[in-house]
């Protein structure tokens, strides 16, 4: 299983807030989120939480992360190189392979992951934001 970074509640948001970076691999590309990402976590619907499907039931912040910052971001995302971090387009599809992948490190049984991941594909285009240059929490990252 992968490290969970450290995040704060921010109670105004209802969101947490990464404390530290969370660079994680997957399918061949390490990530980096910035540390001041505020996420809900994969905006799993409250009534699924007693189902078996609470982001903690998912793999914890580990796989809901990245997916919450490539939605937000319109697949926009850093990538750790040899050469250092550089900016990477990915597709939404990308985005919802990331999840599904980081859901099986950390140990999601199949039948979950797979709803999880039918869940996304199917519900989750209206979440994918069109990203723009001016973006502030991207350019300030990518620069």
């Amino acid at each position: 299983m992968l490290h969970e970074p450290a995040v704060r509640l921010d109670d105004a948001l209802q969101k947490c807030v990464l404390l530290e970076d969370l660079v994680v691999t997957t399918r061949g590309y390490t990530l980096v989120i910035p540390a001041g990402f505020a996420t809900d976590l994969a905006s799993t619907p409250r009534a699924s939480w007693g189902l078996g499907f609470a982001p903690w039931e998912l793999g914890g912040m580990v796989p809901c992360i990245p997916h919450d910052w490539g939605y937000e971001h319109g697949g926009h995302m850093t990538i750790r190189t040899p050469e250092g971090d550089v900016p990477h387009v990915f597709t939404k599809d990308d985005i919802d392979l990331f999840f599904l992948d980081l859901m099986e490190q950390q140990g999601v049984p199949l039948w979950k992951r797979e709803a999880a991941y039918a869940a996304v594909r199917e519900c989750g285009a209206s979440s994918w934001q069109p990203w723009h240059p001016d973006s502030p929490s991207l350019s300030s990252r990518t620069a």
